[in-house]
């Protein structure tokens, strides 16, 4: 029976769940569980990257020190709302913002400025909300534009 790692990384802890389907049934067992928290600095809230990727190399290393044998894994990180700006080269460009992070409020209302909410949910399905990805997208281009290439 083939076996997934799926890690599960939530806003206060992080977990690597060893997945298996028989035919019939998903079987989850929890092989890792590890703390998780936003870091304030300099009036942002940023996620420890650095502090979550050396939790999930001891996950796995945890899994296959158990014999574990894997086909592959995925990842599923705060519903989808946050990001890392990666440089050509794949280079982290700096720590993710929290989905918390006061500045979506601010990149929400701006971006409002230049579309409704109407218009936004006309066009994408989603309901506006300050942790969507995309105020934080038009915040960081208003702010650091060097950061987003726009053309």
């Amino acid at each position: 029976m083939k076996k997934v790692w799926a890690f599960d990384i939530g806003a206060s802890n992080g977990r690597l769940m060893l997945c298996q389907y028989d035919g019939e049934q998903l079987i989850l067992d929890e092989i890792y569980r590890f703390a998780n928290h936003p870091v304030s600095l300099t009036n942002h809230y940023y996620w420890d990257i650095l502090h979550i990727y050396n939790e999930m190399k001891k996950a796995m290393q945890a899994s296959l020190q158990a014999g574990h044998e894997v086909e592959s894994l995925g990842i599923d990180t705060w519903g989808g709302v946050d990001f890392g700006l990666l440089s050509a080269t794949g280079e982290l460009l700096a720590n993710p913002y929290c989905y918390r992070d006061p500045q979506n409020k601010f990149g929400m209302e701006k971006f409002h400025e230049w579309m409704s909410e109407e218009e936004l949910f006309t066009l994408t399905g989603v309901e506006s909300a300050p942790i969507n990805s995309l105020y934080q997208l038009f915040t960081i281009k208003e702010q650091s534009p060097r950061l987003i290439r726009t053309g």
